[in-house]
């Protein structure tokens, strides 16, 4: 996360074979999964500034 914009920088993962964790990071991170998969994942993205998880602050959901 960067933490001035508070937005997602990049993704961190294990990879399956190796059981390797790795980061990659990019100017735009893109969640794309099935419905109930995205909830999961959000709910299970904690950081220290979000120590819950993404999904689990109104602030995530705020509309303009």
């Amino acid at each position: 996360m960067d933490e001035g914009a508070n937005k997602a920088q990049g993704v961190t993962f294990i990879t399956r074979t190796t059981k390797e964790t790795k980061q990659i990071r990019g100017k735009v991170v893109v969640l794309c999964a099935q419905a109930m998969e995205s909830t999961r994942i959000l709910l299970n993205s904690s950081t220290r500034e979000h120590p819950n998880g993404l999904a689990n602050s109104s602030e995530c959901w705020a509309t303009t």
